[in-house]
């Protein structure tokens, strides 16, 4: 009771504020954004690598981001949004943009922006209510008596990759009549043509872009397509279409100049709902009025019906794309000209070759498709864990679906570290950001794998060095560094990949380069011949002397070097060389075992003698023989006259500090380090660097937290001795390692501690604040959040091991009526568990078990469908004595 009084009181007092946030019900998990929280809210629906169409919090169409590119300028689609009629018997009708007001302040030297129709009425109130992927608009207006929900969506289905790439957006329009008379209606669609075409003056423009009526059964819409080659990179075609059957189909509204197009239509739809048929093909052939250059085409689709008192009808609107062609941003070449603004094919493009194409695929399948995204929903918020941990959990799943990941046409992944406003921060699948994120590695784990491959097979050189980026498309070019952390963490990965999914065989092929990139460690890249020769600069070895320690030059996500012992680095090569002894054991080298386990161990007793100060783990800053310190990254001289490298933690406490022991828990490997220094180094964590409020804070770096709001920052000095210039990002706020912190916390036993981290997190995206469903760091949608999956893996105690198939349950919370969401790499499913007894439910795959570990202690008896099993009991490991397969829809139940 102690914690959830805390918890409500919390949620409660930051709800007391000015802003317009309805408090987080007690027993329910999903927020209610509304008022003044909807402001800043942009959320991403779209395939995972298909790009998207982002979804503003008051209902709107916020951007168009399916070219390749993020497209979050601030400019807004043209004249794209829904809009509705009504009438009344005997009174006057009414019309409403589909969307709740515009903030009433004007920033802009122009006044508010008009592309979308601002200065028409819009609904006094809306409520947007997000569990990902199905965004749901309430809107609520006193002139207006029909209850009107709005659900925009795309599938999302844990382990479907297939289905989960889906380049479409399904937008439903639910209304209900909650008035005493009948009363007509009319719901419409428009949408720009937003396609490019070169136009008779050789420049890039929407000339030539032209709309064409589309009917098929008993869909029907507009195609919009333009005049390129298929081989062109402004190639494409969208569709907008609904399966309702009394419409009015116009290509195109008028073409005019000034906002002839748009008083036509509001003048013809508000009158009586219904517009002006039009069916022909119609092309925009530009206008020489001085606002036309970013004008094109619109088509509208208009749906009319009466709907009798309390009558509800559900209108269905698809529009899907199909743009195949990207040309690569040419930060993606890192400075290597032959492949800088490389053109290549989108991944959907090999499984679909038109907008049409995927909307047929989407009908035929839309009910199964709808279902498991509904379910794995439901499973999710149905979840005991917190609602602020819920909500964390779910909104930065949505960055999958951003333009942060891209897929090429082999099927390989590419993932920004973060976007910007119209292009994407640090390409390349940096790994040691890449280390933080496990919401893909859970649910999408073949996409890891494919990112395991590119990193091991493609970017590990044979000493063993491996790029930390990679340069696509795959050549023979490279970005030239390597980093300790992210290749260490790499190799834990592996482990993970391997582990989740019982793919041996995988492992086996990824295996040899496992090993070059283990021993680089204390190998370095040596002598290296011919064009690789840059390679030399990591000469010197991490682990010179080959003694589980990790001393020389060690780079890593901070964008700078450590020198000297660190548990940062260290936790993340110790938990690397303990996941490479088992995996050699499993493949039958007992040498390689032997190897990797003595060093492993030898490792650990000398980081835990070296670091540990008692309460945390500090660095030993030295700088070993052979390598040279340029005078630039020299600190100037301390107090007392000591000059060390700079940009340097020493006898800081570093919320890193335990990174690979992060890693090590979210890949089933167990502590690394002694259990009750993990224990303690958390809790110095949680004291000395969560702040609960920034007014006083001093940091002249990069601000992700100010005034009142709460945070971690990532390094601090309780005893004194700061060096004079400390790591870069020592006083910053990143929300992807507040994550890994407090999932370690919960892991190693501080519950209430990680969850106040997670919670304070969270009072920062509120959407009044910032975007909830788009964490920043180097730009938005920040790959490194998606270590907020790892929160419910610690909260559950959930384990698996697809090689021995064996789960394992934990909860840290509610432990007598907890319910949680798990997959792994064959199934995903719901956990129930009470006093005495529990449950395993397959949503979706099919689950091989040998054995299961649960926290009863009771008698119990296990079923199947209601069929006993036959089981040996070892305390809390329950042994099959063959192994049980349970399949989607079988309920595997303990009692």
């Amino acid at each position: 009771m102690r914690r959830y009084f805390f918890i409500t009181f919390i949620l409660g007092w930051a709800c007391t504020s000015s802003h317009d946030i309805v408090p987080i019900p007690e027993n329910d998990n999903v927020i209610t954004y509304t008022g003044d929280s909807l402001k800043n809210i942009s959320i991403p629906l779209g395939g995972i690598g298909t790009g998207d169409i982002l979804i503003g919090g008051r209902g709107n169409i916020q951007a168009l981001e399916i070219f390749n590119r993020a497209a979050q300028t601030g400019e807004l689609p043209y004249m794209t949004f829904f809009s509705l009629w009504l009438k009344e018997a005997n009174q006057e009708p009414v019309s409403r943009i589909l969307e709740s007001r515009l903030p009433d302040d004007s920033p802009g030297p122009y006044g508010i922006e008009r592309r979308q129709l601002a200065g028409l009425p819009r609904f006094e109130k809306s409520e947007l209510i997000c569990k990902y992927p199905f965004v749901n608009i309430n809107l609520m207006d006193r002139n207006v008596p029909l209850k009107i929900q709005g659900e925009y969506f795309n599938p999302f289905i844990p382990l479907d990759v297939e289905n989960s790439s889906l380049p479409l957006v399904q937008f439903n329009w639910k209304i209900t009549n909650t008035s005493s008379k009948d009363i007509e209606l009319s719901i419409a669609m428009n949408l720009v043509n937003p396609l490019l075409n070169i136009n008779r003056n050789n420049k890039i423009s929407h000339e030539g872009s032209f709309n064409r009526y589309f009917k098929k059964g008993n869909v029907e819409g507009i195609s919009f397509l333009n005049n390129e080659p298929d081989s062109s990179p402004h190639y494409g075609n969208l569709l907008m279409a609904t399966s309702f059957e009394q419409n009015n189909i116009q290509t195109a509204w008028y073409e005019g100049a000034w906002w002839d197009d748009a008083t036509i239509f509001w003048d013809d739809f508000s009158e009586d709902g219904k517009i002006k048929e039009r069916h022909d093909d119609v092309t925009w052939e530009g206008s020489d009025w001085y606002g036309s250059d970013s004008q094109s085409i619109v088509g509208n689709i208009t749906t009319n019906f009466s709907l009798q008192p309390g009558e509800s009808i559900k209108i269905p609107f698809y529009v899907t794309w199909y743009i195949p062609n990207r040309v690569l941003e040419s930060s993606q070449a890192f400075g290597n000209t032959k492949v800088a603004n490389v053109q290549m094919k989108n991944y959907y493009a090999t499984k679909f070759e038109s907008s049409t194409d995927v909307l047929d695929y989407y009908l035929e399948n839309e009910k199964q498709l709808h279902k498991l995204s509904r379910k794995f929903v439901d499973v999710l918020f149905n979840s005991s864990l917190p609602s602020y941990a819920i909500d964390a959990v779910s909104a930065n799943s949505a960055i999958l679906k951003s333009t942060l990941i891209m897929r090429t046409e082999e099927g390989w992944v590419h993932g920004f570290e973060g976007m910007g406003h119209n292009s994407g921060c640090c390409p390349g699948n940096c790994t040691h950001v890449w280390n933080y994120a496990q919401t893909m590695a859970s649910l999408f784990p073949q996409l890891e794998q494919k990112v395991r491959e590119v990193s091991f097979l493609h970017d590990t050189h044979p000493n063993g060095y491996q790029c930390f980026r990679t340069v696509f498309p795959l050549s023979d070019n490279w970005f030239k560094s390597v980093a300790s952390d992210g290749q260490m963490g790499n190799i834990i990965r592996v482990y993970r990949e391997w582990k989740n999914t019982g793919d041996t065989d995988w492992l086996k092929m990824l295996w040899p380069k496992v090993k070059l990139a283990l021993e680089f460690a204390w190998k370095g890249s040596g002598e290296v011949p011919g064009k690789n020769k840059w390679q030399e600069h990591a000469k010197i070895p991490w682990d010179p002397a080959k003694e589980g320690v990790m001393r020389g030059r060690q780079h890593n996500t901070y964008d700078i070097d450590f020198f000297g012992p660190n548990m940062m680095t260290g936790s993340l090569y110790l938990a690397a060389l303990k996941a490479c002894s088992e995996m050699a054991l499993y493949l039958g080298e007992e040498e390689k075992y032997n190897e990797y386990w003595s060093l492993y161990q030898k490792g650990r007793e000398k980081y835990e003698s070296l670091l540990w100060n008692g309460s945390y783990f500090i660095q030993k800053v030295e700088v070993v023989d052979g390598i040279e310190v340029p005078d630039r990254l020299k600190s100037p001289p301390d107090a007392n006259g000591k000059v060390i490298p700079k940009y340097q933690f020493a006898d800081g406490c570093l919320t890193d500090q335990l990174l690979g022991q992060f890693l090590a828990f979210n890949s089933g490997l167990g502590y690394v380090v002694d259990q009750e220094k993990v224990k303690k180094a958390m809790y110095s964590i949680f004291k000395y660097n969560l702040i609960p409020d920034f007014s006083e804070v001093h940091n002249v770096q990069r601000v992700f937290a100010i005034n009142n709001e709460g945070g971690m920052v990532i390094g601090t000095w309780p005893n004194g001795n700061r060096p004079r210039m400390p790591f870069v990002y020592a006083d910053e706020v990143w929300t992807g390692v507040e994550y890994e912190a407090a999932a370690n916390m919960i892991w190693s036993g501080l519950v209430d501690e990680g969850l106040k981290v997670v919670q304070i997190l969270r009072q920062r995206y509120r959407g009044f604040n910032r975007n909830p469903w788009g964490e920043v760091e180097s730009g938005m949608y920040y790959a490194r959040a998606m270590a907020s999956w790892s929160v419910l893996l610690a909260l559950s105690g959930f384990e698996y091991d697809g090689v021995l198939h064996k789960m394992r349950f934990d909860p840290k919370i509610n432990k007598d009526n907890f319910t949680t969401f798990w997959s792994c790499g064959d199934a995903w499913g719901n956990y129930k568990q009470s006093e005495s007894s529990a449950s395993i439910e397959v949503e979706y795959g099919a689950l091989a078990l040998n054995s299961i570990q649960i926290p009863l202690n009771s008698a119990f008896e296990v079923f199947l469908n209601k069929k006993k099993l036959k089981i040996k009991r070892e305390d809390h490991l329950i042994n099959f004595q063959e192994t049980v397969l349970i399949n989607q829809g079988d309920v595997l139940k303990i009692e």
